[in-house]
């Protein structure tokens, strides 16, 4: 996130760094941090939740009959 936030800002012209105040360009770094941890909180809550649910549907189907599982 480091890298992608440098690189914006290296890439950036002079008038647009001009033109903005820093703390826009801080605001705008914290938005983007905070997107960026919702969603890959967002995704491995999903991923572990999914998981959560397959093994105990998984443990359900052999405790009835051990063949359903298979």
């Amino acid at each position: 996130m480091k890298q992608v936030l440098y690189r914006n800002l290296v890439h950036s012209s002079k008038s647009e760094l001009e033109s903005e105040s820093v703390g826009s360009m801080i605001t705008k770094a914290i938005f983007d941090v905070d997107a960026c941890t919702e969603g890959m909180r967002k995704f491995t809550t999903e991923i572990f939740d999914t998981g959560i649910a397959m093994i105990s549907y998984a443990g359900m189907l052999l405790y009835y009959d051990w063949r359903l599982c298979v």
